[in-house]
């Protein structure tokens, strides 16, 4: 019996095929049969018709962490190619392209954006310009404010640049941890902490982001320091008052309130 691509048959071991045989024909790991898996030795002395064939198994729509593919597929066939591209602040760490291959399998197996070094955002698409993948180079990050977000376009598709956030808020009653720094690049976290006697409320924490890959801007709002803790009056069965009517203070053994 004839021999198929990327499959074989059950007579492999046989010299010799009597009429009215017949043998079955299996694929390699990674491939699936397609048409009939078996074929007969007719009278006339020649194998039935049509062959099977293998063919490579196709890959599933793959996930993208903390990014997107391009023009994205329910399925892929064996050998096909994929673009994907990172969000902002986000790079891949090889190829920004994956290979579907036979079994159902991506190489690389997982597709991966990690934050980029410094915390510089990719930019996906150059202003005014539009983005074609061959186009793409790989590009270290530049934090040292030589490609600002007002360079000239066009610029290669995912190329780096630095995105900076005006200074974070001032809160009454409080201060953050970014008095000392000069400018706020994305990535960039402050923290709040308020005064003695002033509780926080909301995240202590906001960092820089971007929410068009353009711009600059701070996570969320700042925190609040609530007015200041007031004591209650305590009760005690043997106690006195000291002090102005209007600002009583109350002394008790081991407690002081004012």
């Amino acid at each position: 019996p004839p021999n198929i691509a990327n499959g074989m048959h059950s007579g492999q071991s046989l010299d010799r095929f009597p009429r009215g045989m017949t043998v079955h024909y299996s694929c390699q790991d990674g491939y699936a049969p397609i048409g009939n898996v078996s074929i007969s030795c007719t009278e006339a002395g020649m194998w039935s018709w049509p062959l099977p064939r293998c063919e490579a198994i196709g890959c599933e729509m793959p996930e993208v962490q903390n990014g997107k593919v391009y023009e994205l597929q329910s399925t892929y066939r064996a050998g096909e190619l994929l673009h994907f591209d990172c969000d902002a602040g986000y790079a891949a760490e090889d190829s920004y392209e994956a290979q579907c291959q036979p079994g159902g399998t991506w190489d690389p197996p997982v597709l991966r954006c990690e934050r980029g070094e410094c915390g510089c955002p990719l930019v996906a698409l150059p202003v005014d310009a539009p983005c074609r993948q061959e186009q793409r180079v790989q590009a270290e990050p530049f934090c040292n404010g030589l490609y600002p977000i007002t360079a000239v376009t066009p610029f290669p598709c995912g190329f780096v640049i630095c995105i900076p956030c005006e200074p974070p808020p001032d809160i009454p009653n409080g201060k953050h941890t970014g008095k000392l720094l000069d400018e706020f690049l994305f990535g960039t976290a402050v923290t709040y902490t308020c005064n003695p006697g002033y509780p926080l409320h909301g995240e202590p924490s906001i960092y820089c982001t971007t929410l068009d890959g353009k711009n600059g801007a701070w996570s969320g709002p700042p925190p609040l320091c609530g007015g200041r803790v007031e004591c209650a009056v305590p009760t005690a069965s043997y106690s006195e008052s000291q002090g102005h009517p209007r600002q009583l203070q109350y002394v008790l053994p081991g407690l002081l309130c004012s």
